[in-house]
């Protein structure tokens, strides 16, 4: 498959219809409307549209208010399972009933009441908060059994009470015995930083007590607007608590009771997110008192289609092919087979390629598939994400990014049984203790084993194998390339002196490793020869000076050390492969240790196993990507694709949490992203 071909479109039509237009065109979902006053801002013609933006500001403020609804109703909804979270869980529906929801959710009664609730346990937290510090404050005095508002001046005395830092008790004692002895001192209640101090004195002491209390570090404590000891105040208080608590049960029985709106509240936000996206593309256009006029793109395939759609439904629009301006690039829309579609999520994490060049997916898709296999190297861990992924993607309804994921891990899956046979890894498991029938399997299947004698050099070179074919396919991919474009001799030049001289150096290396004869490694190394003269003479061909032109070949030369860095750079597989192995058989190792425990040792030992493998597998696939993934982008694309292309975005429904299906036939009407 391929970049899809793309048409340019103008679209024609009276101002009384353009609101319709634009419904008819999200609802096709085939055109991107481009922006008229960025493509013709340098022209005269200057007549563009300015959009509603009320209407736009009147929508983003309700979903501001949607859009805290729901999450306030979040936190009051039944917690999700880990697959539930990952599939997102969206919600099927008819299209009937998506429109009676949109036209009859009364969303404003909803809306009020989230906002009353989320006010009313603002304001209980608050009030919890500041009784739960005053009463942490008056626990300090529980053992103070004196009503409070005793504590006051008299007509003689001085009652004062304080915190007192510990350990200076003592010292403020006698510096006040120093001075006077018409007062009375003690400890209520000590505390772990701080000691409550109770002092009375007589008033005509007040100076002489104030100028000792001067220098101590010490902070008064005030019961104005208390009353009763403190041990009642704090009852008072357990039960203003106890209040507050019930109130705030009663707020959350309530929100829980409207959790169920939520459902619609989501459907609601994504409608008022299309109806958004709408009245957002509307300034794009270019209009008079009586026209509107929009430019945009549409795939070849599609064009007559939303030719005769918008003859049918209009009387006044037409729809005509445009010539794109100089310099203008199409978008990039994917077209990719069942099998390499899931992939395009790693070529659009890189970024899509250019227009005019080829689509790297389906040339990613089956060298992805066997590097994360050869990360995972072992069957059991390829059948269980194989099996898994199928559960899933037969039994749940998930959104496009969700599905490549699971497809993806699917494959390789398939790849990780087949390398996982081939290298001996089950699991982790040592057949010594099976069955002679399955350790003959075993051994059957078996090619090498990577933790065992020379199988890891047999890995490593196997890796950097695979590696070297991935390069040199990939630059036979920039040959085809530059075939195609009509510079067949740039390509022998620049791409096939290359794979000849990587390939040379091949076969002279194993012909001197005697894995090939030395006739073979002579052929090779004239082969290389060759090519590297080729390399030398005509990489520097735009220099018109020869000593120029030489030192850049020379230079150009020097880059065969970054093919035998990138070469090396699939060690990384090697890597990978083992360490999932060598975690596997720590954790069989350590199973069989926590099987000796008495009583529940089996129960432990098979929770530990499949706790233990599941992490492995989770752990390694998500490591294993990453680097499958660095793989594919740096050693592999870097050889071919420029990159830089835009990618098709046309004006569509989007459906986040929903899916439209016809309830009779169970088929899904859209997926949406």
């Amino acid at each position: 498959m391929a970049i899809s071909p793309m048409q340019k479109v103008e679209i024609f039509g009276h101002q009384s219809e353009k609101e319709e237009v634009l419904l008819a065109l999200q609802e096709t979902g085939v055109v991107e409307v481009q922006d008229f006053s960025e493509l013709y801002k340098d022209t005269e013609f200057e007549v563009f549209a300015s959009g509603e933006t009320s209407k736009v500001d009147e929508i983003e403020e309700l979903l501001a208010k949607i859009r805290f609804s729901i999450k306030y109703l979040l936190r009051f909804a039944p917690k999700k399972g880990l697959l539930e979270k990952f599939s997102g869980n969206r919600l099927a529906l008819s299209s009937k009933e998506y429109t009676q929801i949109i036209k009859e959710f009364d969303y404003n009664k909803v809306i009020d009441i989230c906002y009353s609730l989320n006010q009313k346990e603002s304001e209980l937290k608050t009030r919890l908060e500041q009784i739960q510090r005053e009463r942490a404050k008056i626990l300090r005095w529980l053992d103070m059994d004196v009503p409070v508002e005793r504590i006051n001046e008299t007509e003689k005395t001085i009652i004062k009470t304080f915190l007192l830092r510990r350990g200076i008790y003592e010292k403020l004692v006698s510096a006040l015995e120093e001075v006077t002895d018409c007062f009375h001192i003690e400890v209520v209640q000590h505390g772990d930083s701080h000691d409550a101090v109770l002092l009375v004195f007589l008033k005509d002491e007040e100076e002489t007590i104030q100028s000792v209390l001067a220098n101590i570090e010490y902070s008064d404590v005030s019961w104005e607007g208390y009353e009763g000891t403190p041990a009642t105040i704090i009852s008072s208080m357990d039960k203003e608590i106890e209040k507050i608590l019930n109130e705030k049960e009663a707020v959350k029985k309530e929100a829980s009771s409207i959790v169920s709106e939520r459902n619609k509240l989501l459907i609601l936000e994504e409608h008022l997110v299309n109806e958004l996206e709408r009245f957002r593309v509307e300034p794009r256009f270019a209009e008079t008192e009586k026209a509107f006029m929009l430019e945009g793109w549409t795939r070849e395939e599609d064009f007559p289609l939303l030719q005769q759609k918008i003859k049918n439904q209009f009387k006044t629009v037409a729809v005509l092919k445009a010539t794109p301006l100089e310099g203008e690039k199409p978008p990039v829309y994917l077209e990719n087979s069942k099998f390499s579609e899931p992939f395009e999520m790693v070529t659009d994490l890189y970024g899509s390629p250019s227009y005019f060049e080829l689509d790297p997916t389906p040339l990613l898709a089956p060298f992805f598939i066997l590097f994360l296999g050869m990360c995972l190297t072992d069957a059991g861990y390829g059948f269980v994400v194989s099996l898994l992924s199928f559960i899933v993607l037969k039994t749940m309804r998930l959104g496009k990014g969700s599905k490549r994921m699971f497809s993806i891990a699917f494959y390789s899956g398939l790849a990780t049984i087949v390398v996982g046979a081939m290298t001996g890894g089950y699991f982790g498991l040592d057949f010594s203790g099976f069955s002679p029938g399955l350790q003959a399997i075993r051994e059957k299947l078996l090619l090498f084993d990577p933790l065992k004698g020379s199988g890891s050099l047999v890995f490593l070179g196997v890796c950097m194998g695979v590696g070297f074919v991935h390069i040199i396919f990939g630059l036979f991919v920039a040959f085809y390339k530059s075939v195609i474009k009509g510079k067949l001799i740039d390509g022998i030049l620049d791409q096939l002196s290359w794979i000849f001289l990587l390939s040379g150096l091949l076969l002279l290396g194993l012909g001197k490793s005697n894995v090939f004869t030395e006739e073979v490694g002579n052929i090779g190394k004239w082969i290389a020869l060759i090519a590297a003269g080729i390399v030398v003479l005509f990489s520097g061909r735009a220099n018109k000076n020869p000593i120029v032109r030489i030192g850049a070949g020379l230079y150009a030369l020097y880059g065969i050390t970054g093919y035998f860095g990138d070469i090396l750079s699939y060690s990384r597989l090697m890597a990978m492969g083992m360490a999932t192995g060598v975690i596997a058989m720590v954790i069989n190792t350590m199973t069989g240790m926590v099987k000796g425990i008495p009583f529940v040792g089996y129960f432990f030992a098979a929770l530990f196993f499949v706790f233990g493998h599941i992490f492995n597998i989770l752990i390694n696939m998500v490591s294993g990507f990453i680097h499958t993934m660095r793989l594919q982008f740096v050693e592999f694309f870097g050889k071919f694709l420029e990159g830089g292309g835009r990618p098709f975005k046309p004006l569509e429904k989007r459906y986040r949490y929903s899916i439209l299906v016809n309830l009779n036939k169970k088929e899904d009407v859209t997926c949406g992203d």
